[in-house]
């Protein structure tokens, strides 16, 4: 499997463009198959040992979802279909005397994953697995990931559903 050839430089992903007044962009990949999400647990950072949704920084030069389906496929060998964008989710970081603050600027997306795929941690990610939703409360996982499966869940249940449930409530 191999990734799409419009890929930025891999050796600028240390140099992490940060956006005005402290922010970073970054983007990630909630990969729903059924009523599994696929995690990874980190394996390196200040979220070492905990377990998330693929993703990371994005490289100057990239758009989020190009940088969500890079980082999904760094960490877990795994592609997917349409991405379908879920929220910007804002992480701020804990600074040390002399460091300035930062702020994770997080574009999530969603996405449904295939049937039998089995992903392979690398990069950063120390493991990667499907994980059944249910179970998300006995994992040790980055702040605000429940809420975002769950989400993601709703949103990809809501577009199969299809319009016998409409978005707009005067039409129904």
């Amino acid at each position: 499997m191999t990734m799409p050839s419009d890929k930025p430089d891999a050796s600028a992903a240390a140099k992490a463009e940060t956006w005005r007044d402290g922010r970073v962009a970054a983007a990630s990949v909630l990969a729903l198959r059924g009523d599994e999400v696929l995690l990874v647990k980190r394996g390196s950072g200040r979220n070492a040992g905990l377990w998330s949704a693929p993703g990371g920084h994005v490289i100057p030069g990239e758009t989020a979802e190009s940088a969500a389906r890079r980082e999904l496929f760094e960490e877990t060998g795994l592609t997917v279909g349409p991405l379908i964008p879920l929220a910007v989710h804002s992480v701020p970081v804990a600074t040390t005397v002399g460091t300035s603050a930062r702020i994770y600027e997080i574009t999530v997306f969603a996405a449904d994953a295939a049937d039998h795929t089995d992903p392979q941690a690398a990069s950063d990610a120390a493991d990667a697995r499907f994980v059944p939703r249910h179970r998300l409360c006995e994992l040790s996982t980055t702040d605000g990931l429940a809420e975002l499966v769950e989400a993601a869940a709703n949103l990809l249940q809501g577009r199969a559903l299809g319009p016998e449930f409409p978005s707009d409530p005067d039409r129904v």
